[in-house]
């Protein structure tokens, strides 16, 4: 029984269901909180992204795409925070999502399509006002992985 309880647990923790601390939040962070994300041209159409950290356990993103705007409460915690969006084309979608900083310029958000499980993988890589987007898909698309360049812009 007491295997079973750590299997269990650590699968949880796993899949993003038992909170932990976030991590301390780099400077990188306080310097692009609020500032718009402005990408180069890529397959996936992503335009802008605003990211806002306020020191707690969440932070909010707004994805500019060519169908609208999502704005997702994202989990530093490492549970998933599920998100109803609305999306012209596609009608209200389920999107859970979390992030972590795991170097001091770098910040992984993970997007999950709660009911086909899928998941894209973004991964922001800053140095000063400038970036570099490592983006990959599960398997919601079939583009694999695209990197995307970048300014940070007021």
């Amino acid at each position: 029984p007491e295997a079973l309880t750590r299997l269990s647990d650590a699968i949880e923790q796993f899949e993003g269901k038992t909170p932990h601390p976030p991590e301390r939040l780099p400077e990188i962070a306080e310097a692009i909180s609020g500032r718009t994300l402005v990408m180069d041209e890529n397959a996936y159409g992503l335009e802008q992204a605003v990211m806002t950290f306020n020191g707690n356990d969440e932070a909010h993103v707004e994805q500019i795409i060519p169908s609208g705007v999502l704005g997702l409460t994202v989990g530093l915690d490492g549970v998933f925070r599920e998100n109803v969006v609305q999306v012209p084309t596609f009608g209200a979608l389920r999107i859970a999502a979390k992030g972590q900083w795991t170097y001091d310029n770098t910040f992984e958000l993970t997007l999950r399509w709660v009911e086909q499980g899928d998941e894209l993988r973004f991964r922001f890589i800053f140095d000063d006002d400038t970036f570099t987007l490592n983006l990959a898909s599960f398997p919601i698309d079939g583009q694999g992985r695209v990197r995307v360049n970048g300014t940070v812009q007021e």
